[in-house]
């Protein structure tokens, strides 16, 4: 079982709208690398349901959490809640999914590497880059430029901006609207809250009439 929010602040430092009108629903997800909770539905909720579903979801994934993002002296420094390796975790996702790979490949990619214990391994970064067919070197490429930290930035300030604010991780929003109750059924059974969604029911559907 996932364990509730009392638990989640350990990864801390309005009404829901169904969308029964809609054949596409969007999952939001505020995220870390190296938090425990993050990986655990991830791992265990939303990849298998984004197996089932593909893309009649429409996934808006933000690996930045609790991290904070600073000008010093004109560089930027990225501070996270769970240390360096962390940002760099955080990083690498962040890169996948601005490099404009498909919804599958970029899922795929998070999925494999956020359902290991170590999601900032750069090994297992590279060998889940090949096994989905994403180019390395791109991804390296980002990293090592400027245009990682211009990414970091644009994810921060999504994060911030959250109304109402983001007070622990994993967040999850669906279309756009974040309840407290959607989102613990989520954490339990993400497949299943999902599927409630849906006017007309896609065929991963079909056991939740």
């Amino acid at each position: 079982m996932f364990l509730t929010r009392i638990i989640l602040p350990l990864c801390i430092v309005c009404t829901f709208a169904s969308s029964n009108s809609q054949d596409t629903v969007k999952v939001s997800l505020y995220y870390e690398a190296l938090c425990p909770y993050s990986q655990e539905f991830i791992k265990d909720q939303l990849f298998p349901g984004y197996q089932v579903l593909g893309d009649v979801l429409d996934l808006d994934l933000v690996p930045y959490g609790k991290a904070k993002m600073s000008n010093i002296n004109g560089k930027w420094k990225l501070t996270c809640q769970h240390g360096p390796k962390e940002c760099f975790g955080n990083k690498i996702q962040a890169c996948v999914l601005d490099l404009n790979y498909t919804q599958a490949k970029s899922m795929n990619f998070i999925g494999c590497v956020m359902s290991t214990e170590t999601p900032e391994n750069k090994k297992i970064a590279k060998k889940c880059a090949e096994k989905n067919k994403l180019s390395w070197t791109d991804i390296k490429l980002c990293m090592n430029g400027e245009q990682v930290n211009e990414i970091m930035e644009k994810m921060g300030n999504k994060t911030n901006n959250l109304e109402p604010k983001m007070m622990y991780v994993p967040y999850i929003l669906f279309n756009d609207i974040h309840d407290d109750d959607v989102e613990d059924e989520a954490r339990e059974n993400f497949l299943k809250t999902v599927c409630k969604m849906f006017k007309n029911k896609p065929p991963g559907c079909s056991d939740f009439n």
